[in-house]
């Protein structure tokens, strides 16, 4: 006989605690006249042109999602649409609580894959990194557009110039360094048997288990590049996985656009393009702050300030 399980919902704490929140916003409200002025801008919002953002934001994150669901098709991963949904806000949920530049994220993502639907870890891994790939290009290709329509459209300053450019760098040597790494098991193997090596001098217990492992890891590598190796193959595959990449990366970036048309601004679209990328680029930062917490606010701000846009 199964053992019913009793879920006891904490409601004192829940109501508590909503009651600090409500009591926080209002004595921010009261104290600080900006924030006052925020909020009034806030509450002056046209609802329906917002609820169009908010209908192209869920449009876009299953764009996101669609992209990864040709990967998981080619290398033969069958999953149903919700469960990959599922996935995907799970990854969302481990790269918030644990920033590690999307690393922590994209490991969960491949470790369910195989431990709840049957998929080998090396090809869920390959869809994975091969998604992220992609993710990068379209980032690099988009940046490009938007930094050369800048250039064309606008008088930047020199810092936005440099920030464009180191922008631009960290992405094509991303691109460069995953790729390669992704198609040549031998060089994951030599950087694997570094860290090996280097858990192997902290811990004594560990090299026991670290040396059984070994042809396990070597033999998961090489699995590994044989599936990125399949999917360069499936050219249809990489297409519509970077078309539907682009499509999400368009949308984030029109959310942004709707919402500031919401609130009675009209903005140039490819001044929103371009705090979007940047935006991005500081997510993929690992500072260990859970959610990035205030760093993603004060960059959004500084941008816009710079850009001379009221904050």
């Amino acid at each position: 006989m199964k053992r019913k399980i009793k879920i006891i919902i904490p409601y004192k704490k829940i109501l508590i605690s909503l009651i600090l929140g409500i009591l926080s916003i209002f004595a921010l409200y009261t104290l600080f006249e900006n924030l006052r002025q925020s909020f009034s801008l806030i509450l002056s919002v046209n609802l329906p042109v917002y609820l169009l953002a908010i209908l192209i934001s869920i449009s876009a994150f299953h764009m996101y999602i669609i992209s990864w669901t040709f990967l998981l098709k080619a290398l033969k991963i069958k999953i149903r649409f919700r469960h990959v949904v599922s996935l995907v806000w799970t990854s969302y949920f481990f790269d918030a609580m644990i920033p590690t530049g999307s690393v922590s994220g994209e490991v969960i993502r491949a470790y369910l894959t195989s431990r709840k639907y049957g998929a080998k870890l090396a090809d869920a891994m390959s869809s994975v990194v091969a998604h992220r790939i992609v993710a990068i290009s379209s980032f690099l290709i988009m940046g490009l557009i938007t930094f050369i329509s800048l250039f064309l459209l606008f008088h930047l300053s020199q810092q936005i110039l440099i920030l464009c450019g180191i922008m631009l760098s960290l992405s094509l040597f991303a691109l460069i360094v995953l790729t390669y790494l992704s198609l040549k098991p031998k060089a994951i193997n030599k950087l694997l048997k570094v860290i090996l090596r280097i858990c192997k001098k902290l811990s004594r217990k560990a090299e026991k288990k670290i040396k059984r492992w070994e042809p396990r890891v070597s033999q998961a590598v090489q699995e590994f590049s044989k599936g990125m190796k399949l999917l360069i193959t499936h050219k249809k595959t990489m297409i519509l996985t970077f078309l539907t990449s682009i499509i999400w990366w368009l949308g984030n970036a029109f959310v942004g656009y709707i919402i500031f048309l919401s609130l009675g601004y009209r903005i140039n679209f490819f001044l929103i393009l371009f705090v979007f990328t940047i935006t991005i680029l500081v997510r993929m930062i690992p500072i260990f702050i859970p959610g990035s917490m205030g760093l993603f606010e004060a960059v959004t701000i500084g941008l816009w300030s710079s850009l001379k846009v009221s904050t």
